[in-house]
């Protein structure tokens, strides 16, 4: 996979600009990358559940917090981009949860009435490689249209650019989608197809 570098050199080279070797380097590029990279990252595990991103994790209850609606407050994972759903110990069915800020404690959490709940959510991966190829395409289209601006390149040019990375996402999302686990038939539905 591909280094956060090369990731920026890739949107760079969108853009017809200067390759960068490290982004400590003093140049508006590498200043630039350094600035909207994580972001740009960020928001594009945020926007899909990309399957190289899901994680679960059983829940800390925050036992100093109540709330009027709901019977369970749990801390939010410090790695959570989106919430996706919430699963009890059985894992039987998605179940109600909100999201909301505690004044109190000060953070993000979790409400719902589910004991032991097991959130479901796209995480912050920050290693590279551990992301997708079609993520790598996605990200890197992405962080070129936010680099467009600060380094003046063309805005029609970012227009286009724009388009190739909803192109790219949509193309990604649905290649993501279909990776995961298959149905295979059963003896009897294999019966009922020969018969």
């Amino acid at each position: 996979m591909p280094s956060v570098v090369e990731i920026c050199n890739m949107a760079l080279g969108q853009l017809g600009s200067y390759r960068v070797e490290a982004l400590t380097e003093a140049t508006p590029q590498a200043l630039a990358c350094k600035l909207y990279y994580a972001h740009a990252r960020d928001s594009v595990l945020r926007g899909y559940p990309w399957s190289f991103a899901t994680a679960r994790r059983t829940l800390a209850l925050l036992t100093s917090e109540e709330d009027e609606k709901w019977e369970y407050v749990y801390g939010y994972p410090v790695d959570c981009l989106q919430a996706l759903y919430i699963v009890n110990v059985y894992g039987t069915e998605k179940l109600e949860f909100e999201v909301g800020y505690s004044s109190t404690a000060g953070t993000r959490v979790i409400y719902t009435d589910t004991e032991e709940a097991i959130l479901v959510y796209s995480a912050r991966v920050e290693d590279p490689n551990n992301f997708d190829p079609l993520f790598v395409e996605s990200l890197y289209l992405y962080l070129a249209t936010l680099l467009a601006h600060p380094l003046r390149a063309d805005m029609a040019l970012k227009r286009e650019i724009f388009q190739h990375y909803a192109q790219a996402i949509q193309a990604a999302q649905a290649r993501d989608a279909a990776e995961g686990s298959v149905k295979f038939p059963t003896d009897s539905t294999l019966k009922s197809v020969r018969a």
